[in-house]
């Protein structure tokens, strides 16, 4: 993984679940950060959304919003 993908197992698996995060938070938007974390394999919610901020730059709820703000008119 660390030559393959230029990055830990650790972080490679996180960016998956962060992927798999993305499209649960769309088909789910309504769900509670902690079931989205244990969705995701994330052991609990602060985790998820330290490493999800991290690797996308926002809150879950944000990341949501920016992506559902059109949707909603």
């Amino acid at each position: 993984v660390n030559s393959s993908y230029g990055m830990s197992f650790t972080d490679y698996v996180n960016t998956l679940r962060i992927e798999y995060a993305k499209q649960y938070l769309l088909d789910n938007s309504n769900a509670r950060q902690s079931d989205i974390a244990a969705a995701c394999g994330f052991p609990n919610a602060p985790s998820f959304n330290s490493i999800f901020k991290k690797a996308t730059g926002m809150t879950p709820k944000i990341w949501l919003a920016t992506r559902t703000e059109g949707e909603e008119q």
